[in-house]
């Protein structure tokens, strides 16, 4: 099993046998993600800690997967990073945020100007799109208000309320009315 398979699966006693016989947690997958960024990304709050305890160093999406609103001000307050930043592979602050169900750091980065309707260079898919596969209502609800368009069709042909975890969610989405 692979460091990165570990993180994936939960397995904390795994890897830090991995880390106590030397293993390196700086390296990045094929996606090109850090051991820390698959914690974040799987929600695994216990190796997260564990590996911030070890010395890794969360970068500005990492972060925004973790919903850490303090450091994401912070960057976005020194110019380190903006609410409309890409990562490598094509996401948008708002879109990581929204597929995490993180409603503060959304409200945060709507604030700063992210683009409600950015598009994934690969997917296509929006904030919109991403907060309704996650299933997050209030975020839903946020990005309908501030303008998301919920007639957006992926590359796959899909919009938001076809990619509803479930059917109160893409109720919300088809039956929104903007307050």
């Amino acid at each position: 099993m692979t460091c990165f398979e570990m993180v994936r699966s939960g397995d904390l006693e795994a890897l830090k046998e991995y880390i106590a016989d030397g293993g390196d947690i700086s390296g990045k997958d094929e996606s090109g993600n850090t051991l820390i960024t698959v914690a974040a990304l799987t929600g695994n709050k216990a190796i997260v800690t564990f590996l911030r305890e070890r010395g890794a160093k969360p970068d500005f999406f990492t972060e925004l997967a973790l919903g850490s609103v303090p450091r994401i001000t912070a960057c976005l307050a020194s110019g380190g990073c903006t609410a409309n930043s890409v990562d490598s592979r094509g996401f948008h602050p708002l879109m990581v945020v929204a597929s995490q169900g993180h409603a503060d750091a959304a409200k945060l980065l709507i604030e700063r100007g992210a683009a409600v309707n950015a598009r994934h260079a690969i997917s296509g898919n929006t904030a919109l799109m991403e907060a309704a596969t996650g299933g997050h209502d209030e975020i839903v609800r946020l990005l309908l208000d501030k303008g998301a368009d919920r007639s957006i069709k992926n590359l796959s042909g899909k919009d938001a309320a076809a990619l509803a975890a479930n059917a109160s969610v893409a109720a919300l989405i088809r039956d929104y009315r903007r307050r």
